[in-house]
């Protein structure tokens, strides 16, 4: 999940529409999560909770149909800095 997250702020269609990501983050459904990982739904979203609650992830759930969440990674860019070529 980590390595699907933006590594620059761009716009991607998801579902037919225009989602606007900021780096660090990727929007996906937990269902989708759940079946890439092997595991029920229920126990995809208690995961994805507990990251939040470690304030590891922030889960913004957008009201499309079905519902999809943009997850943020909240030290992606401690994690990732940004190179800047030619500095001295």
């Amino acid at each position: 999940m980590y390595i699907e997250a933006s590594g620059v702020d761009r716009s991607v269609e998801f579902r037919k529409r225009i989602i606007d990501l900021k780096r660090g983050q990727l929007v996906v459904s937990q269902r989708a999560l759940a079946k890439r990982w092997k595991w029920h739904r229920t126990k995809a979203v208690r995961f994805l909770r507990k990251l939040e609650g470690r304030k590891i992830i922030f889960i913004e759930t957008l009201s499309l149909s079905p519902p999809c969440s943009i997850i943020t990674f909240l030290n992606y860019n401690e994690l990732n800095p940004i190179n800047k070529k030619n500095e001295k």
